[in-house]
């Protein structure tokens, strides 16, 4: 007795026969059998967690809540209602600043009265995944400049410069070492 591949069980119940005698030890072995597929699967009522990966083939996952916790799933309703889009900010204040990991998703804000050098690292430093999006803003008058750090190229069609108090850009990461930059840049 086992399950059939498609999760179905079966019992080999050709020792039961009507009329004749049950034998402890195979009744035992069906029970043993049964109480171990039981243990292997995973109770409705959420008592038990997997232990593996579950297969859904063309199959979807159905009545799911909102998210409340960091490892919860997401229905397309709420990802489409866009309650994932609340940017984290990260106010700098220094004349440099380069982006580390945690600036994946965020809102840097850059604020000096002198000149500020901000650095985009190279692959080899900080592993930002590929689409890794950073928008990023000079908030007073000290001219931000995008730097790109040894084997990175940063695409535009102007300059790395921000073009003044205000402006705001992004930087979006398109390959291992390249980035496209768009926004209120000072013109080539």
């Amino acid at each position: 007795m086992a399950r059939n591949g498609s999760g179905a069980m079966s019992i080999d119940n050709s020792d039961f026969q009507s009329g004749a005698n049950i034998v402890a030890n195979e009744l035992d072995a069906n029970f043993t059998t049964i109480v171990a597929e039981i243990t292997n699967s995973v109770a409705v009522d959420g008592q038990s967690t997997m232990s593996g990966d579950l297969a859904m083939g063309t199959n979807k996952i159905t009545g799911i809540g909102d998210p409340t916790a960091d490892q919860d799933a997401v229905t397309k309703a709420f990802l489409s209602a866009g309650y994932y889009s609340h940017l984290a900010i990260n106010n700098q204040t220094g004349t440099t600043y380069t982006l580390v990991l945690a600036d994946d998703g965020k809102y840097v804000r850059l604020n000096n009265g002198s000149a500020i050098t901000m650095t985009v690292p190279a692959n080899s430093s900080i592993a930002f995944p590929i689409g890794t999006q950073i928008a990023i803003r000079q908030v007073g008058a000290g001219q931000v400049t995008l730097a790109a750090a040894g084997g990175v190229t940063v695409n535009t069609a102007e300059t790395l410069l921000l073009r003044g108090a205000k402006s705001s850009v992004s930087i979006i990461k398109v390959a291992t070492d390249e980035w496209d930059l768009a926004g209120d840049l000072e013109a080539a």
